[in-house]
């Protein structure tokens, strides 16, 4: 095996551990039922990374790159809706009353 190679299938896995970290602030998410201390920044500027080095992979033809940056946008995008969720329920429910 090339030293290329090695180091594509390592980083290609490193990507894809990275990719699926969200999905622990979506479990915390779910378990307080608020998700008023995450930030909606945080998550769009890394979901906007992962669709840049995704595009960049399908460009190069890459799937050292596609593989993990495409689990990266879905996990970051759905925590970010997630996340969105939480913080408008906890709004609505300190909003006052009319």
């Amino acid at each position: 095996m090339s030293a290329t190679a090695f180091f594509g299938i390592l980083a290609s896995g490193m990507g894809v551990a990275m990719a699926l970290a969200p999905l622990f602030q979506v479990r915390r998410v779910l378990e307080r039922g608020q998700a008023d201390d995450v930030s909606l920044t945080f998550l769009a500027v890394i979901a906007a990374g992962s669709m840049s080095w995704c595009a960049y992979g399908i460009s190069t033809g890459d799937p050292f790159l596609i593989i993990p940056n495409t689990l990266g946008v879905i996990t970051n995008v759905g925590t970010l809706l997630v996340v969105r969720r939480y913080q408008q329920r906890s709004a609505a429910s300190v909003a006052p009353q009319r």
